[in-house]
């Protein structure tokens, strides 16, 4: 079943006493109030480690409103999405298809509620004269428990969000409708997320009232007054340490004016607006995975972080020994599959790629760094991760299938005729289809979720030997680029050949077996050093550190040739089915003609291009 997948683009406003906002002021947008109000209750889940809310994932349980369901909140280039599943008839279960989405991220450890979130929602319609619904402005008085540690949260807040494909210019809209809400004294909210307030990334804000478990009303901290980090010791994630106590019970009813009491009752009495400054309706693109703070977590949890092994704080860069060093690398790199694995099974179109790329880089680094490493837990790991990426070989051949045909098709332009190439694009598509379906169903495996939790273990407990502890980041840098280059050197000596001279009086398979060992080194020369460079103190030698310069096109070459390869031997099986079907068998056969051709010449250049390749990646004398 395709994922439902709806984006989110909102703002949030703070409620100050006194604020009342004044719809009758609009210039072109009316509102609607709802008759009804909305009690909606949201249970957020995590691990015990906050597995999801490391990788800037929110999950939830909603009753009550119009979207009740299960809700998976993430973020990527494009803004923040949510991805919904209907609830089950015993509401409590997770369903099937939503455990399947995060199995990969949960590296075998089990869900637990970490904060309940109930609201008491009004719903004020937006409405164009021209284009209808635009936006919802959703007045809301929030109670929060966090479920670990008991404490209550409240506060009352207004979310403006647009309306999905209305056609409206969402900048217009938000400026408009934020005029009113800051002429009316409302205040725009720095509070990323329900679920990061509920948590206590925003204690100090005047907007939210903190309770004890006891009872007691915590206390703002004051500027002077220091405030723990979130994540310290006996804390949740954004969980800050208490401040000074009241020692007053609270009452069941806050002294505060509710949302719904500073809200548009009083729709025609008239203000002046006062003129905001610009913003755009756009969220601004957030930090894809690996990229984003731990701090920037703490008050966000729906933006992906790069997440460290451990929850202590990291030392910084130039206080790290090599071991905390190689660490953060292995960590990073092995939270990459877990989120490119998620990526996958939520429909992504680079996902098969994402998680075959992730795989091998973590490949390359124990091919680096493997000997400096205790164990040999690695070893049976890389052969694991080189039978995933195996796994996926027939749908990334797919994607480039898909992604050549047309370029293929207009080389031969009126030569063809339009159903032939229809009936070929309809066979690349099935084929896409059915080996990407091919590809989840492995990721929803006991031996891939298995590997999944094993890389987490083995990231979190890993150690250098006693003889490379000595070592500074940089010897361990050089030895991993030196073996990264010793395979590429020696990628003709698997073929049983000395040079690539002999590759070119062989057969042509052996040639392109030539060409794909080298691109295969390369590539694990490419990302084994893209690793090294983002992490600081782990720079090689300055004689090592050149080695990719001027590979660029090499490497574009190398591609272009196995692409053709892929081509050659889709355009033969397509043939086949063509026979068998009774299809156009006239299309196939000029493109695979013209194929043939293509990699014919290929084969001719290749010894050239690797030869080339060799002379190029040498260290600096």
């Amino acid at each position: 079943m395709a994922p439902n997948v709806q984006r989110e683009i909102e703002r949030k406003y703070e409620v100050p006493p006194g604020a009342e906002p004044d719809w009758s002021a609009l210039p072109t947008l009316t509102t609607e109030p709802e008759v009804d109000s909305r009690a909606l209750e949201a249970v957020y889940y995590d691990t015990g480690s906050d597995r999801l809310a490391g990788f800037g994932i929110a999950l939830r349980r909603r009753r009550g409103g119009p979207d009740a369901g299960w809700h998976l909140k993430y973020r990527d280039e494009l803004g923040k999405h949510e991805l919904h599943v209907p609830l089950l008839k015993t509401s409590d279960r997770l369903p099937a298809q939503m455990k399947q989405y995060v199995a990969g991220l949960l590296a075998g450890q089990e869900l637990a509620p970490l904060a309940t979130v109930r609201t008491d929602r009004r719903v004020l319609n937006v409405m164009h004269p021209d284009l209808g619904h635009v936006a919802e402005i959703c007045i809301d008085d929030v109670t929060t428990v966090a479920e670990r540690t008991g404490v209550r949260r409240s506060w009352a807040e207004y979310e403006v969000e647009l309306v999905n494909d209305s056609g409206a210019d969402g900048a217009r809209v938000f400026e408009e409708l934020e005029q009113v809400l800051l002429a009316g004294g409302l205040t725009p909210s720095e509070s990323a997320a329900k679920i990061a307030r509920a948590l206590g990334a925003d204690d100090d804000a005047p907007a939210v009232t903190v309770v004890e478990p006891d009872g007691t009303v915590r206390e703002a901290a004051s500027p002077d007054e220091p405030v723990a980090e979130p994540g310290a010791e006996g804390e949740q994630p954004g969980e800050k340490k208490s401040g000074k106590k009241t020692g007053k019970k609270t009452s069941k009813k806050s002294g505060k004016k509710s949302a719904k009491q500073k809200a548009s009752g009083k729709k025609h009495k008239k203000k002046s607006a006062k003129k905001s400054g610009e913003k755009s309706s756009e969220e601004p693109a957030e930090e894809s995975a690996g990229k984003a703070s731990a701090k920037t977590l703490a008050k966000d949890p729906e933006k992906a972080p790069d997440r460290g092994s451990e929850d202590e704080a990291v030392p910084h860069p130039a206080e790290q020994s090599t071991e905390d060093r190689i660490r953060s690398l292995i960590s990073a790199s092995a939270d990459a599959l877990a989120y490119a694995d998620f990526r996958l099974r939520i429909g992504d179109p680079e996902g098969v790629h994402e998680v075959r790329v992730s795989a091998r880089r973590l490949i390359a680094l124990i091919q680096g760094v493997g000997q400096e490493v205790a164990g040999t837990d690695h070893l049976e790991l890389s052969e694991r991760l080189w039978a995933l990426s195996g796994q996926l070989s027939a749908a990334r051949d797919a994607e480039v299938v898909a992604e050549l045909l047309p370029l293929r098709a207009a080389v031969v332009g009126e030569q063809v005729s339009n159903a032939g190439l229809g009936q070929l694009r309809t066979l690349a598509q099935g084929n896409r289809e059915s080996t990407r379906s091919a590809a989840v169903r492995y990721l929803n495996g006991k031996a891939h979720l298995q590997l999944l939790a094993d890389l987490n273990s083995w990231k979190d407990e890993l150690r250098l030997a006693d003889a490379a502890r000595a070592l500074s980041g940089k010897k361990v840098a050089t030895r991993a680029v030196k073996r990264w280059h010793e395979t590429l050197s020696d990628a003709d000596a698997q073929l049983g050949v000395e040079d690539t001279a002999t590759i070119a009086d062989t057969t042509p398979l052996r040639v392109l077996d030539s060409v794909h060992l080298h691109r295969k080194a390369l590539r694990n020369l490419r990302y084994g050093m893209e690793g090294l460079a983002g992490v600081p103190g782990l720079e090689p030698k300055k004689s090592w550190r050149h080695l990719l310069d001027g590979t660029e096109e090499i490497q574009g070459e190398l591609s272009d040739i196995m692409d053709s390869a892929v081509m050659d031997a889709w355009f033969a099986s397509a043939a086949r089915s063509l026979i068998r079907t009774g299809g156009d068998r006239y299309v196939v056969g000029l493109l695979h003609g013209h194929e043939r051709a293509r990699i014919q010449d290929y084969e001719r250049r290749a010894p050239e291009v690797i030869d080339r390749l060799l002379s190029e990646v040498t260290p600096d004398v």
